[in-house]
């Protein structure tokens, strides 16, 4: 058992150290797959997912059929219909844009101004004639209108009928 177990010439610490020490089978092994420079674990990551393998070349920015480009194409159509749909209501060509709506609001209130300054001047000009204006239907040698005969004193006939009594103008 000594001789199994001795501390440096054992069969048990020889056979641990050439499996497991720095020479060791093990080591070897993790060195061949992992190591950060030449090791098999990295070649196989940078065929998969490194800048020359097919998904690198995917997010590459120069190449035209990569992500990136795909998605700069997506967004750049986005922009530019979002910006032709705001042209679109900047233009008076169109009936139904904004700033067609805003013109014909204007155009309205403007046409509603111009009514009431009508309005006003019209009232500025009968207020100057002031009370003068009714001087000549007043005036004693003005001709006077003739009052229709239904009009004048006695001009309505009594008439009876069976069911009512009404007053005409004949």
């Amino acid at each position: 058992m000594e001789q199994y177990f001795k501390e440096k010439d054992g069969v048990v610490p020889k056979s641990l150290n050439d499996l497991f020490g720095d020479q060791g089978a093990l080591t070897q092994v993790f060195d061949d797959y992992f190591d950060p420079k030449k090791g098999e674990f990295v070649r196989l990551m940078d065929g998969q997912i490194g800048p020359s393998s097919k998904f690198g070349r995917l997010f590459d920015p120069q190449n035209k059929d990569g992500v990136i480009s795909l998605i700069e194409e997506k967004v750049k159509h986005q922009v530019e219909q979002k910006l032709n749909r705001v042209l679109q209501e900047f233009s008076l060509d169109q009936d139904d844009s904004a700033m067609s709506r805003l013109h014909k609001m204007f155009q309205d209130a403007v046409a509603g101004l111009s009514r009431a300054v009508g309005v006003k001047a019209a009232r500025a000009a009968e207020a100057e004639r002031g009370h003068v204006k009714g001087f000549d239907f007043e005036r004693v040698d003005a001709p006077k209108p003739e009052v229709p005969p239904p009009f004048r004193r006695g001009g309505f006939q009594k008439h009876v009928t069976p069911k009512t009594t009404t007053r005409s103008c004949i």
